[in-house]
């Protein structure tokens, strides 16, 4: 997520990524960590791509100096420091070093702050978006204007285009695109096309370059308009290193009839199936509920339903993502919680249903199933909903009393920090199931946040 206007503190203040999402997504830490502190004289000295693999503070003329910074930015990536605490801490610095810096206390904390983590959660954020399963059902990527108090007029101008991913206009523009940019880019797939009346993506708007003459280098550059110099270039293919996007081949490109046109009409009357049609409805939390079967009674004992292999919950999330699967309410059982998670959450109910629609809620796409709009999580691929078992199996369990009886679980999924909720949702005859309505990478900041208070009900296996 970019950096956002808001109001507090010392007047208009932009809230950056730490503040907006609590943490950068692992890889934005890892971007962060790669580059080599070293000393510099101005911006110029470290130019474009470069800056993927080096450190650099204008000014900061000595590598113990560059080297400091970088810890604290780093630091502040990983604990979710704010720009208050980064401009006590870059006083101590300051004085420690000796270092005359120009411009402002305020202005100088501030650009150190924003580039670097708005740059890192760029790079993160593309490595994400860039891997196959996710380009397979998210080919599509639209640039999206930050909101600014004062906007650049060309990238306002480019807010709502959207692209194939491996278009070469994102080589130079993909965001950010100059200092304090707050663009960014939304993955979408081809059902989000029709449902926005699109019959494929836009053509990318004409580039018109303009003469910039380097002062440290003499040299005449052509950078794009609309583009600070410097900025000309893709910072997360800088930093993933494998060149321009390359399109899977099982990417779901055809762009066909919105959804809504496709959904089958409702019966009039719930037909007995092997697996019984749900009646669905609305509450006020966009929870969505089902009839229970008939001859499952409020309150009577409800029967062990296996729990399908993780390779038959990967096809699943694939077949929702692609719009294979279009029924809202068509579901598979994911895995099944054990006595403690059980009594955290005050149920007779094990199985943990995953529905297509929780499915689509993750990717962002719970409009096209009749839901509100949702934030998307590109990094949860088919292949991590496969995964989901060895969280529920294995992870830390924690648990609060609120306003729902759900339960949070965490662990740790191939070196990413993963959560996920299971809750208790009522049906409307008085019934219980288990959902998934979020599943997500955290970051330690916001993983903090969320469990204070909580109790532990089960450690981490």
């Amino acid at each position: 997520m970019p950096a956002r206007r808001d109001r507090g503190g010392r007047g208009d203040r932009v809230t950056t990524v730490s503040d907006a999402l609590g943490l950068p997504p692992v890889e934005a830490i890892d971007y962060l960590r790669r580059r080599t502190a070293i000393p510099s004289r101005t911006y110029r000295d470290v130019w474009r791509d470069a800056n993927a693999r080096a450190f650099t503070v204008a000014g900061a003329a000595t590598q113990a100096l560059a080297a400091d910074f970088q810890a604290e930015i780093v630091r502040a990536a990983e604990t979710g420091s704010t720009l208050r605490d980064f401009e006590k801490t870059f006083d101590a610095l300051v004085a420690k070093h000796g270092w005359a810096h120009s411009g402002s206390r305020d202005f100088r904390a501030r650009v150190i702050y924003e580039t670097n983590l708005s740059t890192a959660y760029a790079a993160g954020r593309y490595r994400q978006m860039v891997e196959p399963e996710t380009l397979a059902a998210f080919p599509f990527w639209e640039y999206v204007h930050g909101g600014s108090k004062h906007p650049r007029h060309d990238h306002l101008s480019w807010n709502g285009v959207v692209l194939r991913c491996d278009d070469p206009w994102w080589d130079s523009h993909y965001p950010p695109n100059g200092w304090g940019c707050s663009c960014w880019v939304r993955p979408l797939s081809a059902r989000a096309l029709a449902r926005r009346g699109k019959d494929g993506p836009d053509v990318a708007p004409p580039i018109e370059y303009r003469d910039w003459t380097n002062k440290t280098t003499g040299k005449v550059e052509q950078v794009p308009r609309g583009i600070d110099p410097g900025w000309n270039y893709n910072v997360g293919q800088a930093y993933v290193g494998t060149g321009p996007v390359k399109m899977p081949t099982d990417a779901t490109l055809k762009v066909g009839r919105p959804l809504g046109a496709r959904l089958p009409k409702p019966a009039a009357s719930p037909l007995p199936a092997a697996r019984p049609a749900a009646a669905p409805t609305r509450r006020a939390d966009d929870e969505l509920t089902t009839v229970i079967p008939p001859g499952r009674a409020s309150g009577a004992p409800i029967p062990p339903q296996p729990a399908a292999a993780p390779e038959e919950v990967r096809r699943f999330g694939a077949d929702v993502l692609s719009g294979a699967i279009t029924d809202r309410d068509r579901s598979v059982i994911v895995a099944h919680i054990d006595d403690a998670m059980a009594g955290a959450l005050e149920t007779e109910v094990r199985a943990v249903e995953l529905s297509a629609f929780r499915v689509a809620k993750v990717a962002g796409l719970a409009e096209q199933m009749g839901g509100v709009a949702s934030t998307a999580h590109p990094e949860i691929t088919p292949e991590m909903w496969g995964r989901l078992v060895e969280l529920i199996e294995r992870g830390e369990v924690y648990h609060a009393a609120g306003r729902y009886r759900q339960i949070l679980v965490h662990g740790d999924i191939d070196g990413r920090s993963m959560m996920a909720i299971i809750r208790v949702a009522s049906t409307p005859d008085g019934g219980e199931r288990l959902i998934v309505p979020t599943y997500s990478q955290s970051g330690r900041r916001r993983f903090a946040r969320l469990t204070r208070g909580m109790t532990l009900v089960r450690p981490g296996q």
